[in-house]
């Protein structure tokens, strides 16, 4: 008797459960199915199925707090994709990289991993990707408390995505402006960012990031010490998240059903 193997099919399916366990939190079996994913990966030689596990990997090993073996699978990630001169893999894998030498409070070479980005992105001639790296080189000089050159990062930011007509980098980047006003104590300045985050949030119909905007305006409006504004932001906040939280309990019933 014999049997075929789809061993693409199979990696596939690793990949698949992988992906779910990540997403519930159950880090040790995302990295057992990612392990079988990768594995049949090699025995295939293909690459691309390569770059896409040491990526998966390196996510659920940061999530597991091992930084050590986060850092050495997106390395290999990086090398992949270097293989197959994916761009956007490559992309993906500075990002990875910087991230997780930001965890380990190795913000000198992380600023490297995001000016590659940048550079890649540029020689690409990809907007939406130049605007992404001008927002992880805001995120990492807000972290250093380097306030100026953030705003000068996140305004090229917006300005890209602006020109790109692009809703979702727009919020992101009206969210993180609003971070850095808010970290300088220009409450002002942040509460108009939060506005227009809300704004991009109710244009994408995104209930996830209009109840983060929400809770943004509502800190914000504490800050300013208007308490009693601050309470009704934080309500509209909770109604958007039981929103979310019904919906989600609406689809796994649906699932079990």
């Amino acid at each position: 008797m014999y049997f075929l193997q789809d061993v693409e099919g199979e990696g596939k399916a690793c990949h698949k459960l992988g992906y779910a366990h990540y997403n519930l939190g159950t880090f040790r079996e995302a990295i057992r199915y990612y392990e079988q994913d990768l594995a049949l990966a090699k025995d295939q030689q293909d690459r691309s199925s390569m770059s896409r596990a040491y990526c998966n990997l390196g996510l659920a090993h940061k999530a597991l707090g091992d930084l050590d073996s986060a850092l050495e699978c997106q390395k290999y990630f990086l090398a992949t994709s270097h293989m197959t001169k994916n761009t956007a893999a490559k992309f993906v894998a500075l990002g990875n990289i910087g991230d997780v030498l930001i965890k380990r409070s190795n913000t000198d070479e992380a600023l490297k991993m995001f000016n590659e980005q940048l550079q890649l992105a540029k020689t690409a001639s990809d907007k939406k990707l130049e605007g992404t790296a001008y927002g992880n080189l805001g995120g990492l000089h807000r972290l250093t408390g380097q306030f100026d050159k953030a705003l000068g990062y996140h305004t090229q930011e917006l300005t890209l995505f602006q020109e790109l007509n692009d809703f979702k980098g727009e919020c992101r980047a009206h969210g993180s402006l609003g971070n850095v006003h808010m970290a300088l104590g220009n409450y002002s300045n942040a509460y108009r960012c939060y506005e227009e985050q809300l704004d991009r949030a109710r244009d994408l119909k995104d209930i996830n990031m209009e109840s983060l905007a929400y809770g943004n305006l509502g800190i914000t409006k504490m800050n300013m010490g208007r308490f009693d504004d601050a309470i009704g932001l934080f309500e509209q906040q909770l109604a958007l998240l039981e929103q979310v939280r019904d919906s989600k309990m609406k689809h796994s019933k649906v699932y079990a059903d």
